[in-house]
């Protein structure tokens, strides 16, 4: 039987290997991969240390998180800051500083309104709502929830489309009306064989046995 090649991976191969672990939701793969490419340095490290830091949040490493989207705020492109600021807003939300983390989406907000891209826009207006359930702001989450949903429908972005209104039906069902949930679940359900996969189609089951519908 041959052996295994144990040939040590290039610094792309490293970063794309932890990109791969991130997406299958590996996160301390991901972690231990990140970090072995910024061992060795190159090109892609603003990149390794946002997705690292997107890792730990996911593995509940808050403050690690933080320090590493301030070292990509320093060096990313303004069309990144928006979505690193995002991230981080997710972070300190995690650990409850609330009020940090609504300046800063507040921050993110104004960049995309000026750069015009609507999409990232109302994709971050349903961020902001998810963040102000985690604050127990049912209320005004659900208000945002919706204006996001109307921005996207704007946009044409079927597919941050349907990730808002997985969240906003789930939302609806929790907090707002069982009726309204129905009317936003069957419009997210209308989207998912062209802009979903398998794990919306799981979710939207799942919501369908708690609505009992």
């Amino acid at each position: 039987m041959k052996g295994r090649n144990l040939e040590p991976k290039s610094y792309d191969q490293l970063v794309d290997a932890a990109n791969d672990a991130r997406i299958a939701t590996n996160d301390n793969e991901a972690i231990k991969l990140y970090r072995e490419a910024l061992a060795v340095g190159g090109p892609r490290d603003t990149e390794a240390h946002w997705m690292l830091g997107v890792s730990l949040i996911n593995t509940d490493k808050h403050q690690e998180a933080l320090d590493e989207f301030e070292f990509v705020l320093a060096d990313c492109s303004d069309g990144e800051r928006a979505n690193v600021l995002r991230d981080k807003a997710r972070a300190l939300t995690r650990i409850k500083r609330y009020d940090e983390a609504d300046e800063i989406i507040a921050e993110a907000l104004e960049l995309l309104e000026a750069s015009g891209d609507k999409s990232e826009y109302g994709a971050t207006v349903g961020f902001a709502a998810r963040l102000k359930l985690d604050q127990g702001k049912a209320a005004e989450a659900l208000e945002e929830f919706k204006q996001a949903d109307e921005l996207l429908k704007a946009a044409d972005n079927r597919h941050f489309e349907l990730y808002n209104k997985m969240h906003y039906a789930e939302a609806l069902s929790q907090y707002g009306d069982k009726k309204e949930a129905e009317r936003v679940l069957a419009e997210a359900e209308a989207l998912i064989p062209q802009y979903g996969g398998e794990k919306h189609g799981k979710r939207a089951e799942e919501l369908r046995k708690k609505l009992n519908i």
